[in-house]
C-alpha cells in the first residue's frame, strides 16, 4: 500500500537584516596642517627663547660687572655724539655681538610665539609675519657671530651663538614652508569675526 504523502511544511520567514552601516570616510588632514603644527612649534621655541634670555639679562652682572661712577659718566658723554657712540659699539666687538645676541633673541623669541599662535589660529597675515621675524633674527645672528669671533669671545659664547644659527636657519625653512601651505590654501574670509547672534556664555559674564 502507497502511504499517504507528508504535508509539507510551510516555508521559514527570516527577519530582514538591518543595512549595514556605512564604512566611516577616511580622515582627511586638515589643508594646513603643517602651518599650524609650525605654529605650535614656533610657540614654544619662541617662549624657551624669551624666558632664557631674559635669565640671561637679570644675571648679567655676574660675567658683566657694574659700571663705576666715572665710567658711567664717560659712557653719558660719549653718547652725546650718535655716531661716537655708534663706534663705540665696535671698540669691544665681543661684549657687542653678545649684546645683541641676547636682546634680539629675547625680541625675535617674543615675537615668534607671537606670530606662531597666528599661524596655528589661522591668521592670514601671521606667515609673512613669522618668515620675516625668523629671517632678521638669522641676520642679527650671523652678524653677532662675526663679533665674537672678532672680539675673541669665550668658546661659550661662540657655541651658543652657533647652536642659535642653526635654530635660526631651521626656523626660517619651516616658516618658509609654511607661508607656501598658506598661500596655497589660503584660509576663508571671516574666520575671526563672531557671527551677529554671538552671545558671551552666562558661566563667563560677572
Amino acid at each position: 500500500m502507497e502511504s499517504p504523502p507528508s504535508n509539507p511544511l510551510p516555508p521559514v520567514e527570516h527577519p530582514p537584516l538591518p543595512p549595514s552601516a556605512p564604512a566611516p570616510a577616511p580622515k582627511t588632514p586638515p589643508p594646513r596642517a603643517f602651518a599650524q603644527g609650525t605654529g605650535v612649534m614656533l610657540q614654544v621655541v619662541g617662549m624657551i627663547l624669551f624666558l632664557s634670555t631674559c635669565c640671561v639679562c637679570s644675571s648679567s652682572d655676574s660675567w658683566e660687572p657694574p659700571l663705576s661712577t666715572n665710567e658711567m659718566q664717560e659712557k653719558l658723554n660719549e653718547q652725546k655724539d650718535i655716531v661716537i657712540t655708534v663706534r663705540g659699539m665696535f671698540r669691544d666687538p665681543a661684549t657687542t655681538g653678545l649684546s645683541m645676541m641676547v636682546v634680539f633673541s629675547t625680541v625675535g623669541g617674543l615675537a615668534l610665539a607671537v606670530f606662531g599662535l597666528g599661524l596655528q589660529t589661522d591668521k592670514p597675515r601671521a606667515g609673512w609675519a613669522a618668515l620675516i621675524t625668523a629671517i632678521i633674527w638669522l641676520l642679527v645672528l650671523i652678524v653677532a657671530g662675526v663679533c665674537l669671533w672678532i672680539g675673541g669671545a669665550s668658546w661659550f659664547a661662540k657655541l651658543w651663538n652657533l647652536f642659535l644659527l642653526v635654530l635660526a636657519v631651521l626656523a626660517v625653512v619651516f616658516t618658509a614652508a609654511a607661508l607656501r601651505q598658506v598661500r596655497a590654501n589660503p584660509p576663508p574670509p571671516g574666520m575671526d569675526i563672531l557671527p551677529k547672534d554671538f552671545e558671551i556664555p552666562r558661566s563667563y559674564r560677572h
